[in-house]
């Protein structure tokens, strides 16, 4: 990188020898003056390496070096004062060098970054002014708002961009410049449509298709579509480029890089929103790659929360929903669900695709059942029982399980306190149309399975609500098909009776059969409910007639 002439003439007085140590046994001293920005990098990068152990105890195997090989590249003696590391901790060297690069940042920043953008301009054919200049602007300006901006400003995006350009061939401008965009699309939706419109994408691609085998630049490149598919036009775009293709492709040759995996799963999620990306991912094997990446890595809570709508969105055509339960699906997500009980997202979707994969197949509700999903969508709604989107979309699933031919669904539900849960439901959202008829109609074919279930509806104190729902939404004819169905079940036991009728459930059955009397199902089932209620006020009519007598 071009420095100013006073740097040069220091740096050539004052040069390093990390060849040799001084008496207190440093691999090199730290000049007094100011240092040159390849020396701040090249000090920069002997700090890193100083304290990568510090990380790998923090993380252990998954810490990845990021960052190492862009030093390398730009640096070729670092290895000559790295062979032994142990030297660091003598006489605090770290320390010293840590103290030196924060001062001198901070007084020299604003400089700096003219310096380089200064030389970026100057010498636009010199590959290595170029090479280092992405290197240092990059690492300042990460995850820097106010270093993007005053970037930007001084046009250093564009002066990037046009080096990416220039040198296709070079790894490290296309890695540096590659994380930039990342950065920058992440900023605004501004900055989402300026790369878009200077062709930052197909730059991004290009860069994809060159280095297949650079972990760093797909990373990066990944990372940056990431952030542009949130564009409705960037999205298109990036599907006509093949980024679905080139995605899984990735995913595939780095299937231990779990930054790769994270950030290709998060881009198929965003991917995934029309039937033309659903079919293909599917035909891609994409769902298996998605599944492959959820179980090598059970533990990246964030990988999953964006692999879970990917599924939900795949299954949204009928052919696909077999497709991806026969691919172990069902027991990925399940032990999802268990493994983050407490991340909403998670549990939300997770019931969702349950939900709609039972809709499908009697044999895929059955693996869902033995894979013990019931019990984690009964699970999810107990744990978040104010969370509108868990409580729909679990009692939608409920109901779905409800309706297939085999009891053994509903007798897990009731095992698992499916009508506790439900109860809850009721008594939580009483406003909630779609809710209250999901959690009645369940409700009904569970009070329609044995006496257990009636007994255990009025003792949870179900039967209130139930009436409130009727009462609350008289015109709605869905509510009132269900809450007449449920009373009509729970009307054949005694104690049940006194509760509905001490609740005036014989006016609303009643009101409800005014209002709805070509509604078949509301008609019998009220019939039904009335002649259980009224046949057990005339026995107790007759039982105090006989004994006046």
């Amino acid at each position: 990188m071009q420095t100013s002439e006073n740097d040069s003439e220091n740096e050539s007085e004052n040069d390093m020898d990390i060849e040799q140590k001084n008496e207190k046994g440093f691999p090199f001293t730290i000049p007094n003056r100011p240092l040159s920005l390849k020396e701040r990098a090249f000090f920069g990068y002997f700090l890193f390496k100083a304290k990568r152990e510090e990380y790998e105890d923090e993380y252990g195997d998954d810490y990845e070096d990021s960052d190492s090989d862009e030093y390398e590249d730009g640096y070729e003696d670092k290895n000559k004062m790295l062979n032994k590391s142990k030297i660091l901790d003598q006489g605090g060297i770290l320390k010293a060098i840590q103290d030196r690069l924060e001062k001198q940042n901070l007084n020299q920043e604003d400089k700096f970054v003219e310096e380089t953008i200064k030389s970026m301009m100057k010498y636009p054919n010199d590959e290595q002014i170029q090479q280092n200049a992405c290197f240092d602007l990059e690492k300042f300006l990460r995850n820097n708002r106010t270093n993007q901006i005053e970037i930007y400003e001084l046009n250093g995006l564009e002066l990037m961009v046009k080096a990416m350009v220039n040198f296709p061939k070079n790894e490290v401008i296309q890695n540096e410049v590659c994380a930039t965009l990342w950065g920058y699309a992440g900023f605004n939706q501004e900055m989402k449509t300026k790369i878009f419109k200077f062709g930052g994408i197909e730059l991004i691609f290009k860069a994809m298709k060159n280095y297949p085998t650079n972990s760093k630049i797909q990373k990066n490149v990944l990372g940056a579509l990431v952030n542009l598919a949130e564009d409705k036009n960037s999205n298109l775009r990036i599907k006509k480029l093949s980024g679905i293709e080139l995605t899984i492709k990735t995913m595939n040759n780095f299937p231990n890089n779990r930054q790769i995996q994270e950030l290709g799963v998060s881009l198929l999620s965003f991917l995934v929103n029309e039937l033309e990306s659903q079919n293909k991912i599917r035909e891609l094997k994409g769902v298996e790659v998605v599944l492959k990446a959820m179980n090598n890595y059970p533990n990246y809570e964030i990988l999953h929360e964006h692999a879970l709508p990917l599924l939900v969105n795949t299954i949204i055509i009928e052919k696909n929903k077999i497709a991806v339960a026969k691919l172990g699906s069902i027991e990925t997500v399940v032990q999802t669900m268990n493994r983050y009980p407490k991340n909403a997202v998670i549990q939300w979707k997770a019931s969702w695709f349950l939900g709609s994969l039972s809709i499908s197949d009697i044999g895929i509700t059955d693996d869902i059942r033995n894979s013990n999903g019931i019990k984690a969508i009964i699970d999810a709604m107990m744990n978040f029982p104010k969370d509108e989107n868990i409580q729909e979309i679990g009692s939608r699933a409920l109901v779905t399980m409800c309706l297939v031919i085999t009891e053994n669904n509903k007798i897990e539900i009731g095992k698992q306190n499916g009508i506790k849960v439900l109860i809850q439901l009721l008594n939580n959202f009483p406003n909630h149309k779609k809710l209250l008829s999901n959690g009645c109609w369940v409700l009904q074919i569970l009070s329609e399975m044995n006496k257990k279930n009636k007994n255990e509806i009025r003792e949870l104190n179900g039967i209130e609500p139930i009436i409130e729902a009727m009462k609350n939404f008289s015109d709605d004819i869905h509510i009132q098909n269900k809450c007449c169905c449920c009373l009509s079940n729970l009307s054949s036991e005694e104690p049940n009776q006194k509760q509905i009728k001490k609740l005036k459930g014989v006016q609303l059955i009643k009101k409800a059969m005014d209002k709805f009397p070509y509604h078949p199902i509301i008609q019998k089932s009220g019939k039904a409910a009335l002649k259980k209620l009224n046949s057990t006020q005339n026995n107790q009519n007759q039982k105090k007639s006989s004994k006046k007598k």
